[in-house]
């Protein structure tokens, strides 16, 4: 049970299905992941236009505040200025204030978007990826027939973990980390680790065949080398 080659050809048929499925799953959280990430630059650029709008909006308020106060202070010291002239400069004043307030509150609240974004992305990819191993079709039955577990590791990654490889102790674990997110399978880390002649040949095997059975039996045959 412990190699693939051994399976009944029944479970082997229902394992190359779901080996198709597999690849399916990764390709279309791919382009969803993609699809994310350009809707979120997009929404960034629109936040960033805004925000730099927001910004020349207030420079200009600033600016029309330092002549109102000249103004104002040219009038106070004019004894011919009317009350009326001073209280309408006043009032100019205090809608000028209050429209910067508004402005720069604005702009604390863009700021607050484009953290909200970046947080919303981060959590759908590490949603999808801690979801991983059960979103994938029947995957089940890896766990139940090879003694072996699929999880969503870190951003980008799955997580294999074996079991039932070491005949002295059929417990131990044994984990490969492969990067998925890519166009390509290029960064693999297994612990224990593995040498790097046999990370490269997985690599370049599953790149080429894009076959999940034959790339977890020959994983299994590289630690079984260790033991």
């Amino acid at each position: 049970m412990s190699d693939i080659r051994t399976l009944d050809p029944e479970v082997e048929a229902k394992m190359e299905e779901i080996s198709t499925k597999f690849e399916r799953y990764i390709s279309n959280q791919k382009s969803q992941i993609i699809k994310s990430k350009e809707d979120f630059k997009n929404k960034l650029q629109h936040l960033r236009n805004e925000y730099k709008e927001y910004g020349k909006e207030l420079q200009s308020l600033a600016e029309r505040e330092v002549e109102l106060n000249k103004e104002l202070a040219k009038e106070v010291q004019d004894k011919n200025s009317s009350s009326s002239r001073l209280n309408e400069l006043k009032l100019k004043e205090e809608t000028l204030i209050e429209d910067r307030k508004n402005l720069e509150k604005q702009v604390l609240d863009l700021s607050n978007q484009v953290n909200e974004r970046r947080q919303e992305l981060n959590k759908l990819k590490i949603s999808k990826e801690k979801q991983a191993e059960r979103d994938i079709p029947q995957v089940l039955i890896y766990e139940q027939v090879l003694s072996l577990k699929i999880e969503g590791g870190k951003q980008g990654y799955l997580t294999f973990k074996f079991h039932n490889i070491d005949p002295k102790n059929t417990e131990r674990e044994f984990q490969l980390n492969l990067k998925v997110d890519g166009s390509k399978y290029e960064d693999l880390s297994t612990i224990p680790e593995i040498s790097q002649d046999d990370v490269n040949e997985l690599l370049i095997k599953f790149n080429e065949t894009r076959n999940l059975n034959s790339f977890l039996k020959n994983a299994r045959q590289a630690f079984k080398k260790m033991v």
